[in-house]
């Protein structure tokens, strides 16, 4: 089976409610992440310059029998603001999605990738830890690795990275 990332949005009906998840999560990235390819945003934001895209998952024989492990957009923004705070919008959070946005907006950086790293590290080796699969292939970013075999360990200690 695969295990594949994809902080995709939930499926949120109330186009106000969407919006605010989808400015908040931009607040906390700096940019407005959408299905493009997202390495591109980020680097013409000036942020994230070792991140590449991933293959399109078709590519990678990705079928509709293999599993979407991540946290959708909106339970990070939540995740986010049960741990820090309500993420508050102002002035300049108010462009169009698609518009320029000022990345000095964005959030501490330090609090954001506690939540967007390590928080889907976690959710990641628990799925591993307590699937039914026993051979998983793993389709994550490579800044994801250190953190869920850490996570991982946690559970059992015997977990390793073996080459």
């Amino acid at each position: 089976i695969v295990f594949y990332e994809s902080a995709k949005m939930d499926d949120i009906k109330d186009s106000a409610r969407l919006d605010l998840y989808q400015r908040k999560f931009r607040k906390m990235m700096g940019v407005h992440v959408d299905t493009s390819g997202y390495a591109k945003i980020f680097h013409q934001s000036g942020l994230f310059r070792q991140l590449v895209d991933q293959p399109r998952y078709t590519e990678l024989g990705v079928d509709t029998s293999d599993v979407r492990i991540d946290l959708a957009k909106n339970q990070l923004v939540d995740l986010y603001e049960e741990r820090f705070g309500e993420i508050e919008l102002e002035k300049g959070d108010d462009v169009p999605l698609d518009g320029k946005y000022n990345v000095l907006l964005r959030l501490p950086q330090k609090e954001v990738m506690a939540i967007i790293i390590d928080e889907r590290n976690r959710n990641l080796a628990t799925a591993i830890q307590y699937s039914e699969y026993k051979k998983i292939l793993v389709v994550y970013g490579a800044s994801h690795l250190k953190g869920t075999l850490s996570e991982l360990q946690r559970f059992d200690s015997r977990w390793s990275k073996k080459r």
